[in-house]
């Protein structure tokens, strides 16, 4: 995760949604202005680091926004998040994620992983990303998978080579979907470490040929047509006839792009 606050990044890609000023229903208008001014001194201190602070802060405004209780359990959770209470913090995303039609309620069961993982509860936090991958992604699902991936690890060095294998192809499918990620670098790392060798191995320590051009493909998605170019270039000379064109191709189309890419 970023060293900075998700809810921050959150607010500044969902504003084009609609306002993230709390509103206030015609009850509320008379006690309005010291209720915002609460809601903003528990957010500057959020922005200001003091998450112990916001913390302190935000349940004691209690019921006093209910038409925006949502923005209150989200940034509660996230503070209580980085103030190293990931017990509360997941308590408020679960409630959070009761809410069906907030803005922030597709990603609540995402942190309320993030704190089962957190709290140690490596295995509970890996069952949680397992429901959410298959579905639409409300996070970063690339650190779901690799930590997928760790808990298959730290099974394998109880149960052996056939679990080490699972944890390797785990690993490997990260550093295959996600080649311009920091975990997929790492994650490529792990599967090399990880995967068994000798008679009857299942996993590998080196992406397949068509691993490797689905890796170039993603990475030219992305506009990143060098990176692009140099992991099509660790591709073997030697190619079946199908594997080699599209090799060919793809060389081709990253090199012209990253002359024409002024953007």
């Amino acid at each position: 995760m970023s060293a900075a606050p998700l809810a921050l990044l959150v607010l500044a890609a969902s504003a084009a949604a609609g306002p993230l000023i709390p509103t206030f229903s015609p009850a509320d208008r008379g006690e309005g202005l010291p209720k915002a001014k609460g809601i903003a001194g528990a957010l500057a201190a959020f922005r200001a680091g003091d998450y112990a602070k916001a913390a302190r802060s935000l349940p004691a405004l209690g019921g006093a926004l209910p038409r925006n209780r949502d923005y209150t359990l989200y940034f509660l959770g996230e503070s209580q998040f980085y103030a190293g209470d990931y017990g509360k913090a997941r308590t408020a995303f679960t409630e959070l994620g009761k809410a069906r039609d907030s803005r922030f309620a597709a990603m609540a069961p995402w942190r309320a992983a993030d704190c089962l993982w957190m709290e140690g509860k490596r295995q509970d936090a890996a069952a949680a990303y397992r429901k959410l991958i298959g579905g639409k992604s409300a996070s970063d699902p690339a650190v779901a998978r690799f930590r997928i991936a760790e808990v298959l690890a730290e099974t394998a060095r109880t149960k052996g080579n056939g679990a080490s294998s699972e944890a390797a192809q785990a690993y490997m499918q990260v550093h295959v979907d996600f080649p311009a990620h920091p975990l997929g670098v790492e994650a490529g790392r792990c599967a090399a470490l990880l995967a068994p060798t000798g008679p009857g191995a299942t996993a590998s320590t080196e992406p397949s040929p068509q691993e490797r051009l689905q890796r170039a493909a993603t990475l030219s998605k992305g506009r990143k047509w060098l990176e692009a170019v140099d992991e099509l270039a660790l591709l073997p000379p030697s190619l079946a006839p199908e594997l080699a064109i599209q090799r060919d191709l793809a060389t081709g189309m990253a090199k012209y792009h990253a002359r024409r890419d002024y953007a």
